[in-house]
């Protein structure tokens, strides 16, 4: 049998070539792609191996067939997500992974005899940052042979824009306020009010899934707060501290029960409410002394102030005051075998939140754990609902394979071995994780003071992010497969970010953006955006255009957002210029003669950066006079229309 054969010009260049006739590089450079050399035999090894590519070469060659999705995807997997998608309730939002299939690539260990050493990860793979601080210092990058000159010129400019909007974000913030509330101006609980949250929060009313964001503050310590501010008992730095826990509280409290109420004008005038209480905590906790001394009221404080930043879409803000907490919780000696419910919750939001935030910032960690340290509730009078569980077992991945995200990507066995010795763990553990969350979306009292399809899609958003990481380790490793599988969850999680986008409340859907699309790395927004440059996905290319038009809307209510919708239009507009009317079934009818309408008039350019929106390369200029279609969940549907039954079977089946 014949290898595929490579091109004279390729050859002659030591670039990859795709083998088609012409190939991509030869169209690029528009060079005649001319084959006059010898053919040389395939060895027997490989028989198995080429016969797999030319059927997914011939399934290319049918109408809408997308690769590499189009390989593995079946009716019962992307499909019909996309089209659930639409769907305002958002039911069953991602698909199950297939028990087993992560531990056998990643624990097999005849794994190393197998390796393929001619086989490399894609071309684009060194542009995919792992973490914000790899995406803010990745200015040139190398290892990135086969990619046509303008093809890794757009993928650069893609790199140089995301890292001045991260520095922007920084320094420009949506709720930061230069003044400050007035005393008569604060907005403090009564103790009507008081009263009504202690009695409800601790009753019936919610499930125990939303309980869990209030069990860090203490029913006993949250009466006690606000019954030294009312009564003005309190010394004036425990005011400021007990202020804003108890600001904290009531908005969190306001906004549960704005989500279950059915009258909407009162639904309204709580939501306003809670606002209300949210800047004076915001406000309270800006005056907390720095020589403050470490306390629990000081920690609980922090991790209020966290929640409402975060919450507001302060990523940055956010990191600093983890910080903070984590030195107070050292200091003041919790432990996860903490006494009471309230400091066992204490440490194990530290816990979440620092291991988060260093995975997604690329920064060390503060909170110090011990290897076999039970991590689990100890005590039969702390209780810790199953979300809040799955939420500290996606930490305790993160945690282990934070020092691997610094590792650069290499072909070898030797790097293959480094990540395969925790591969195999990694991935049992994520298995268990997923059945978890299949487990916790059916139909509970648990979710009661929760909407549950925009947790179920967080949720989503969250394991598949982190998944994307992990299979962006094992990408050096394998075949093609590792690819397919790679881009799949990537995909996901693009996907459950369009499902959260899909409520008609905008303002429920920025708090969920500012938990999500802010909260994590932006590896899987790089890796699609580099797969749809380097071989012209077309389903890649139409999520990356329908989340540019999810973002839209939200982007008018919140600045960060706004300065991310930017972002993925730039995404859409530098890989649109890849595109032909026929390889991406663009009707004419549906391109504009202008650029896409962005969110940014609402806020300014992208805040800190000075390409407004974006300095393109001049040979991109001619190609963007007609700009990139407005996207729609119909066509993002279209695209993934697979062609043939087969099911994720050996990827990520349900």
């Amino acid at each position: 049998m014949l290898r595929p054969r490579v091109c004279d010009p390729c050859h002659s260049r030591k670039v990859r070539c795709d083998g088609n006739d012409p190939c991509g590089n030869c169209l690029d450079q528009k060079a005649a792609c001319t084959r006059a050399r010898d053919m040389k035999r395939l060895s027997k090894r490989n028989l198995a191996q080429n016969q797999r590519r030319r059927v997914r070469e011939h399934q290319a060659d049918e109408p809408l067939a997308i690769q590499p999705l189009a390989t593995s995807c079946g009716s019962g997997s992307l499909q019909s997500f996309v089209e659930q998608s639409s769907d305002p309730s958002m039911s069953n939002v991602l698909h199950q992974i297939e028990d087993g299939f992560l531990v056998d690539i990643l624990g097999d260990g005849m794994l190393l005899e197998h390796l393929d050493m001619n086989y490399g990860p894609p071309s684009w793979m060194s542009f995919v940052p792992l973490t914000d601080d790899q995406m803010a210092n990745q200015h040139q990058v190398e290892h990135s042979q086969g990619l046509a000159w303008n093809r890794r010129q757009a993928l650069q400019s893609a790199l140089s824009v995301a890292s001045q909007l991260l520095g922007g974000m920084e320094e420009c913030t949506e709720m930061a306020r230069e003044t400050a509330i007035s005393e008569e101006q604060r907005n403090i609980p009564s103790f009507e009010f008081l009263y009504w949250m202690l009695n409800d929060i601790y009753s019936d009313r919610f499930g125990s899934f939303v309980l869990d964001f209030f069990r860090h503050i203490g029913k006993h310590t949250l009466k006690h707060m606000g019954s030294s501010i009312l009564f003005n008992t309190a010394t004036s730095c425990d005011s400021i501290l007990y202020t804003t826990c108890v600001n904290s509280v009531a908005y969190k409290f306001l906004n549960t029960i704005s989500g279950t109420e059915r009258d909407d004008d009162l639904a309204q005038k709580l939501r306003h409410r809670a606002l209300l209480y949210r800047e004076t905590a915001i406000t309270t906790m800006k005056k907390i002394p720095l020589m403050i001394r470490p306390s629990l009221s000081l920690l609980q404080a922090l991790l209020c102030g966290i929640f409402l930043q975060q919450g507001a879409g302060d990523t940055h803000i956010c990191w600093e005051l983890t910080r903070t907490a984590c030195r107070v919780c050292i200091d003041i000696g919790l432990h996860p075998a903490a006494a009471s419910e309230e400091e066992y919750y204490c440490f194990m939001w530290c816990y979440i939140l620092d291991r988060n935030y260093a995975w997604k910032l690329g920064k060390p960690r503060i909170l110090t754990v011990e290897t076999n340290t039970i991590m689990g509730p100890r005590s039969s009078n702390t209780a810790a609902s199953e979300l809040f569980l799955i939420y500290l077992d996606l930490a305790k991945v993160q945690d282990i394979m934070i020092p691997s995200l610094k590792d650069s990507i290499k072909p070898d066995t030797d790097a293959f071995q480094s990540f395969h010795d925790i591969g195999a763990h990694v991935s049992r553990n994520m298995e268990s994780i997923r059945r978890k969350i299949d487990q916790i979306k059916l139909p509970s009292t648990n979710w009661s003071g929760l909407d549950v399809h925009h947790e179920i899609a967080t949720l989503d958003f969250a394991y598949h992010s982190i998944m994307t990481c992990i299979l962006h380790l094992h990408l050096a490793t394998l075949d093609q497969n590792a690819a397919d599988n790679y881009l799949v969850s990537a995909r996901r999680e693009l996907l459950a970010l369009i499902a959260i986008c899909a409520s008609n409340d905008t303002q429920k859907t920025v708090a969920y953006l500012h938990w999500t699309l802010l909260y994590y790395p932006l590896t899987a927004y790089f890796a699609v955006f580099c797969n749809a440059v380097a071989t012209c996905h077309t389903g890649d290319f139409q999520i990356l255009k329908e989340l540019a038009n999810c973002l839209a809307e939200s982007g008018t209510m919140s600045k960060p957002i706004a300065n991310m919708h930017s972002l993925f239009q730039q995404f859409v507009s530098l890989s649109w210029c890849f595109f032909s009317e026929e390889d991406t079934n663009i009707s004419a009818n549906e391109c504009v003669a202008r650029r896409p309408q962005s969110s940014s008039h609402h806020w300014g350019a992208i805040a800190g950066s000075s390409l407004s929106p974006l300095s393109l390369p001049s040979w991109m200029e001619s190609a963007l006079s007609q700009e990139a279609l407005t996207p729609n969940t119909a066509t993002v549907r279209q695209a993934f229309e697979p062609t043939s039954s087969r099911v994720l079977g050996d990827v990520f089946g349900s």
